[in-house]
């Protein structure tokens, strides 16, 4: 996963550095009045990229790949940097695959989910729900990435009926639905129902969404 616009958590490095820094194979030249912190590297690296329509993809301290906000200097001081980007078409193909296929393992994961519920006991059930919830979420996660770093240039408006804000408000409403069921623990089958029908009505949508999108990057 490339990494996201806030640079808000890279504030790990606080002692200025010097070293040679490079962005696609093209030597990167820093502001030369004074040394910079690694903070202040990688966000000249964004924003370079950014210009370009690309974004950091991958970074590499004397060949080790680091992310943003590690303590690079722990080890000593490093001598080169090498920024990797891709361009938006590739980060929101990579993007939607990513996001078909975490859909494709929903199916299963909620049929399977269903069976156990059956059968086990109402502490148990909360917990395959509270373990099965943030998979639900993760494909969300990961169109909202796109949204965020680049608007319509990265989510375009798809050729579906349903949108990702819909999408989002009906899982917080099935969300609600479910914990109103954990909470009174009423009729086991009554919850199986509810997954089946609107999770699985639900995970039916953002399948389609995520066709549209594919069919975007892919036409």
């Amino acid at each position: 996963m490339s990494f996201p616009a806030d640079n808000s958590s890279m504030v790990a490095i606080h002692e200025p550095i010097f070293l040679d820094v490079f962005l696609d194979g093209e030597p990167v030249i820093m502001p030369a009045s004074r040394m910079l912190s690694w903070a202040e590297i990688v966000d000249c690296l964004k924003q370079r990229a950014l210009a370009r329509e690309r974004v950091l993809s991958v970074l590499l301290v004397d060949g080790v790949v680091r992310t943003g906000d590690e303590e690079i200097l722990s080890g000593g001081s490093p001598r080169s940097v090498m920024a990797v980007s891709v361009s938006f078409q590739e980060l929101g193909g990579e993007t939607i695959r990513i996001a078909r296929e975490q859909v494709r393992r929903l199916a299963k994961q909620l049929e399977a989910a269903q069976l156990l519920i059956l059968i086990n006991d109402w502490p148990v059930v909360e917990q395959l729900w509270w373990e099965l919830l943030p998979d639900f979420k993760a494909p969300l996660l990961e169109l909202n990435f796109l949204w965020e770093l680049g608007g319509d240039r990265l989510l375009p408006s798809p050729d579906s009926s349903v949108s990702l804000p819909e999408l989002a408000e009906r899982l917080g409403r099935i969300q609600a639905q479910v914990e109103l069921h954990l909470r009174q623990r009423g009729d086991v089958a009554r919850l199986v129902t509810t997954l089946e029908e609107n999770l699985g009505l639900w995970i039916a949508q953002l399948d389609r969404l995520l066709d549209s999108l594919h069919e975007v990057y892919h036409s």
